[in-house]
């Protein structure tokens, strides 16, 4: 029986599938902190709900970032 091990581009593919996994789990977390901030009754208002639906989305389009997964621009939700 003959043993054959992966190649190059498939190493590479795995690693990237990995860390798209991880900077998926990443942009969950962050999404997950502001889940609180976008219930209606949230004493937040209109102009930084605005601002935090717009991060949220951002957070969201992460992996059509054409660099995906290597070079993430991550947003900012700044200060509110």
């Amino acid at each position: 029986m003959k043993l054959v091990g992966k190649t190059k581009e498939q190493v590479e593919q795995e690693r990237l599938k990995r860390l798209a996994e991880q900077v998926r789990a990443e942009r969950n977390r962050k999404l997950a902190e502001t889940d609180w901030m976008v219930l209606t009754d949230a004493p937040i208002d209109e102009k930084k709900r605005e601002a935090i639906l717009r991060y949220r989305q951002a957070l969201r389009d992460l992996p059509q970032q054409k660099s995906f997964p290597l070079d993430i621009k991550w947003p900012e939700l700044g200060l509110l």
